[in-house]
């Protein structure tokens, strides 16, 4: 699919199950479970693979609706965060889609059960075609939770992804530790890069380690002058820590070198693009990363 908008290719997809995401309530899920639809993987059709409920498919799938009503999924996001977009995705579904569906959303802070609480309309009642992949720009700009999607009346659904920025709730958290302002649960996101021909870059953002070559940012081979470069937002917290700045430049090389250096928030009001090198501090360190499976170091700017 080509021309997609720009929040699919820049912000978080909240509802990954790498971020912890997870289906807290289902109205039906017969032939296919609701949480398939969560994966990060792309959805595959597998056409001689059969279980006990019938033809498997790669998705959330519910029964027929015999009676009055629609099914629908309450989702918990990985993390708090403002909605910018949502990709409900029918891929595979072909005679079995559900011709509508509708997202709704809340902030549920401690409340367990987010069913019986206040939904805000992120999306109303939209058309949905078999096959494809459906794009829909949200102007809600308060920030979530959970979302709940409904589907009319019933079908499957093979994909929900929900994009948006990631937005903590400082009044649960201790401010006064040592935190990791680049990770996705604090606000940190992907600002930037120039190149991502393999895997997906906000995947470095994540805790715990990589499961494989796959399970993060990879550029293709450079046969050309130059280094590949990924541009990561800091959480707005670490103005205390980094003395204002709070974007952080990661270069590396192909020969296995990396280097960090810091620039001042102001100088991304309005801009996407990486900032001139004036701009940038010295490096915060160099690093030879060719024999290390993982490293941490000490920034000398705390």
């Amino acid at each position: 699919m080509t021309g997609k908008p720009d929040f699919s290719k820049h912000m978080v997809n909240l509802a990954s199950q790498r971020l912890g995401a997870k289906v807290q309530e289902v109205s039906d899920d017969f032939f296919a479970e609701a949480k398939r639809m969560l994966q990060d993987s792309e959805p595959a059709f597998k056409p001689d693979l059969y279980d006990d409920h019938g033809k498997w498919m790669d998705g959330w799938e519910s029964r027929r609706r015999r009676e009055p009503g629609h099914d629908y999924a309450v989702v918990q996001l990985g993390t708090r965060g403002i909605v910018h977009g949502l990709d409900i995705d029918t891929r595979h579904f072909t005679g079995n889609y559900p011709p509508q569906a509708s997202v709704e959303g809340m902030d549920c802070g401690s409340v367990t059960n987010p069913v019986s609480g206040d939904w805000e309309e992120l999306l109303p009642v939209s058309e949905l075609g078999s096959d494809r992949q459906h794009l829909f720009s949200i102007k809600n700009r308060r920030p979530l939770t959970h979302v709940r999607l409904n589907i009319f009346p019933d079908g499957g659904i093979a994909r929900l992804r929900v994009y948006g920025e990631p937005h903590p709730d400082w009044s649960g958290i201790d401010l006064s530790q040592i935190m990791e302002v680049s990770s996705i649960e604090l606000g940190g996101r992907i600002a930037g890069y120039n190149d991502a021909h393999y895997g997906m870059p906000w995947v470095i953002l994540t805790s715990g380690r990589g499961k494989n070559m796959g399970d993060g940012w990879e550029t293709r081979r450079r046969r050309e002058p130059g280094h590949d470069w990924i541009l990561v937002r800091l959480t707005l917290i670490s103005t205390k820590t980094f003395h204002g700045s709070t974007t952080f430049f990661s270069k590396t090389p192909a020969a296995g070198f990396g280097a960090g250096q810091l620039c001042p928030l102001e100088y991304f009001s309005g801009r996407r693009n990486q900032p001139p090198q004036d701009f940038w501090t010295s490096p915060v360190l160099r690093i030879d990363a060719s024999n290390f499976t993982h490293s941490a170091y000490r920034s000398g700017l705390c």
